[in-house]
């Protein structure tokens, strides 16, 4: 059964301009939806409820239909270097901390909820 992707979508890259997310903001008032993508708003979910790896988050990105099934070669998913770059730039603002970096994965750990 093939698995359909989220309307959310559409193209759309982690740095794209934000869509309106009403039910997440509405789940999560701790959290501005003006500045973040739909895609962005769900790492930090996945951070707030305790996720610290990039590698998981990507596999829950791509379960909930926001990002596609693509992979490089070693098997993580295209968009990886794309999540971390946005969790990094967490860190540099403070709203972040880098808990490790390996080879196989990178973890953080959401600092300041309010973001």
């Amino acid at each position: 059964m093939a698995r359909k992707e989220k309307d959310l979508y559409e193209g759309m890259t982690l740095f794209d301009d934000p869509k309106p997310t009403g039910a997440i903001k509405e789940q999560n008032s701790h959290i501005d939806e003006k500045n973040y993508t739909p895609i962005q708003l769900m790492c930090l979910e996945h951070l707030h409820a305790g996720e610290e790896s990039v590698r998981a988050i990507c596999e829950k990105l791509i379960e909930d239909g926001l990002i596609p099934d693509e992979r490089f070669i070693t098997g993580k998913p295209k968009f990886y270097p794309d999540i971390c770059l946005f969790l990094n730039s967490l860190c540099e603002i403070g709203k972040a901390s880098k808990i490790s970096f390996t080879q196989d994965d990178c973890k953080f750990k959401l600092g300041n909820l309010q973001i």
